[in-house]
């Protein structure tokens, strides 16, 4: 099935990419000459009013009325974050309260500190984050093949031992296909110790556009490089004679491939496979031409990190795994993530926190209480004896397992707390920022129910994090269907995010004409739960 966002005002839709594409930031592309093989090429050039009242029954209480009608002091910018393997259901449920342990109920009022809780490492950004239980997704194969279907609501047309076959676009790829500004380059795809798809393609995606899966750049140098090697930093200093002609001579070679790459946009009926890739293309030239022409604005906590902060580690490129490089790997990830938003390069990123199996066995040996775990002989039986239950020696093993992601996740966050918003005295990037945390596996009640054999139709884990520019009341645990068992689609949660991106791009820029859509995904919602952020 192919992906359509439905909207209100147009047809717009997405078709099938013939081609998986390789590379991270650079592999948005056509499948004869992709964006990595264009950077390459150009390198020595080196260059609203309220929605709510539009929007059907389930999407319309996700928006904060008293922020519906303000004007946006700031763009929205959206992080992806997938962890590898199921949560339990003992460790993952919120508590009542510090002294009373029952599960808490959907509301605000609910506690993660307590011991071997997943997300005790969230506990401080509580007032912001929203849990969600009884999320779905529509498709019933191996959770090891969810990463396909995670941020872009698709229906997995294949399954089995492949890379799952989609048609669909991760969130990230269709916002910034949507809303990308000059100067903006693609949206990051960074990955901590994940397999090369060649030898390896279960779940190796999260992101994808317009069906083809793209992959994470593991080595943080590589990402360094993608996004600030042709970064020039504002500034009031007047430009040099030489450097001014050299700019121009950049500028002209770019306006040539735009010229070029315009000329076939009028050849491209809107379903032909290679449409948006096109697109694709032209905003990659939009965004080196910013970067050259560079800005005189005054980017407040725009500081990039010099390369020798940054990791060199080759290693995962092939398949060499060095655990003592992963704490400096995800540190170098996060401050490039983080400082790429506050110089404006992106507002768009994914951070794959590690694969299962093979790469994120290795990392046991970073996590407290499983430093002795024996990751060839106990590993897969751990991971398949779990029940979801609070007494089970492997659901307390899977608990701190996940607790390590959710400690990324945490850094993140405060990685944000800690730099300006360059549009915005007085608020942090944390502020604007939407964070959507996914999980490879579902939340796990029963034996029967893990994450190997699990159908992707059980609970599925979503958080939201972030001060989200103030769109979505935080602090609550909703129960999307009104109980924790899984019924309402998760591409709901995801069509919010869209609209929500789209509302806050026309406030912040009343010339941008948002496209609000009723269903981003492939599967259908309806019936609204009364108790989703009221």
């Amino acid at each position: 099935m192919a992906f359509r966002p439905r909207q209100f005002r147009s047809n717009f839709k997405i078709t099938s990419s013939p081609k998986a594409l390789r590379g991270g930031l650079g592999n948005m592309g056509h499948p004869r000459t992709t964006r990595r093989d264009f950077l390459k090429k150009t390198a020595s050039l080196s260059v609203v009013p309220s929605l709510a009242p539009l929007l059907p029954p389930l999407l319309a209480p996700l928006l904060v009325p008293c922020r519906a009608s303000a004007a946006a002091k700031a763009p929205l910018r959206l992080i992806l974050l997938h962890s590898p393997f199921h949560f339990g259901e003992a460790y993952y449920h919120p508590q009542i309260s510090p002294t009373d342990s029952g599960p808490a109920p959907a509301g605000s009022n609910f506690f993660l500190g307590y011991a071997n809780s997943s997300l005790a490492p969230l506990a401080p950004f509580q007032k912001d984050l929203i849990i969600f239980r009884g999320l779905k997704y529509g498709a019933a194969s191996s959770s090891h093949l969810s990463g396909g279907t995670a941020f872009t609501g698709s229906a997995l047309e294949t399954a089995g031992g492949t890379n799952p076959k989609i048609s669909g676009t991760s969130i990230d790829q269709y916002l910034f296909n949507r809303m990308a500004q000059a100067g903006s380059l693609s949206p990051i795809c960074a990955g901590l110790f994940t397999y090369l798809s060649a030898t390896h393609t279960f779940d190796h995606s999260i992101v994808f556009n317009n069906g083809a899966p793209l992959a994470q750049i593991d080595n943080p140098m590589n990402l360094y490089n993608a996004l600030f090697a042709n970064f020039r930093p504002p500034t009031n200093t007047p430009a040099t004679p030489a450097s001014m002609s050299q700019t121009a001579r950049r500028q002209q070679a770019l306006a040539f491939a735009q010229k070029y790459l315009n000329g076939l946009v009028g050849q491209l009926p809107s379903t032909s496979p290679s449409a948006s890739a096109l697109e694709s293309h032209l905003a990659a030239i939009r965004g080196l031409a910013g970067q050259i022409a560079g800005s005189s604005a005054n980017l407040a906590g725009c500081s990039p990190p010099s390369s020798s902060a940054v990791t060199n580690d080759a290693g995962p490129d092939a398949g060499n795994y060095v655990v003592s490089n992963a704490p400096l790997d995800v540190t170098s990830f996060i401050n490039i993530i983080t400082q790429a938003f506050a110089c404006d390069i992106t507002r768009f990123a994914s951070f794959k926190m590690s694969d299962y199996a093979d790469p994120s066995q290795i990392l046991l040996q970073l996590m407290p209480g499983l430093t002795d775990f024996d990751q060839t002989t106990n590993w897969h039986a751990m991971t398949h004896t779990t029940d979801g239950s609070a007494t089970n020696a492997s659901d307390i093993k899977l608990a701190q397992f996940k607790a390590y992601f959710m400690n990324q996740a945490a850094a993140l966050l405060s990685a944000l707390k800690a730099v300006p918003d360059p549009y915005s005295t007085g608020q942090t990037l944390y502020d604007n920022t939407v964070v959507l945390i996914g999980s490879e596996g579902p939340v796990q009640t029963s034996h029967s129910d893990y994450h190997g054999n699990g159908d992707p139709r059980s609970d599925q884990p979503f958080i939201i994090a972030g001060g989200c520019g103030g769109y979505f009341k935080g602090g609550q645990l909703i129960f999307a269907g009104g109980s924790k068992s899984a019924s309402v689609p998760h591409n709901a949660l995801l069509t919010n995010i869209v609209n929500t991106f789209e509302t806050n791009q026309q406030q912040f820029n009343p010339s941008y004409v948002p496209k609000i859509l009723s269903q981003y995904g492939d599967y259908s919602f309806s019936v609204s739960p009364t108790s989703w952020l009221t």
